[in-house]
């Protein structure tokens, strides 16, 4: 096996899932926190100037929680139809989701960046755990738009499992 420079991981990355769907619907899965809760986390607030929204509105905010407990809250930066950008992990962070026609479906693309101004462990940290929940998120709201079927663990008490 090849050496992986560590640096390598530090650096912002990027996955991509096929979805069987209409880029415009997958977007919703983002930008509707009803839709959201159906695959991703337990709870989503969106907010704009502290009022709660039912969806994702540019300069706006985000509350996401996990059944866990772990919360994450961010800026909203940008909201296309086929297009979001946020801040992630507290505002260190940014994510970038595209949704690009492809065949007969939808080529849904999610890239995860961290500050510079954070330390290189803290970065090696989100990027690592970041890719493994992302890659494990994309897979769930294939499966629930494909065949509504929800692959996150739905017990609290359960822990250390990635579907959570």
């Amino acid at each position: 096996m090849e050496n992986i420079d560590a640096n390598f991981i530090l650096k912002p990355f990027r996955t991509r899932i096929w979805i069987k769907a209409k880029p415009e619907d997958i977007m919703l899965g983002w930008t509707q926190s009803s839709l959201v809760t159906k695959w991703f986390v337990n709870q989503c607030e969106f907010l704009q100037n502290g009022l709660a929204t039912p969806d994702a509105r540019p300069g706006g905010s985000y509350k996401w929680t996990w059944l866990d407990g772990s919360v994450d809250e961010s800026n909203i930066l940008e909201v296309e139809p086929t297009r979001i950008v946020y801040g992630w992990y507290h505002n260190q962070g940014q994510i970038e989701v595209t949704a690009t026609p492809d065949s007969d479906g939808t080529l849904l693309e999610l890239t995860q960046s961290m500050s510079s101004m954070m330390e290189p462990q803290e970065i090696l940290k989100a990027q690592y755990g970041c890719r493994i929940g992302w890659t494990f998120f994309l897979t769930n709201l294939k499966s629930i738009i494909e065949g509504g079927i929800d692959l996150r663990e739905h017990n609290p008490n359960r822990s250390d499992v990635v579907n959570i």
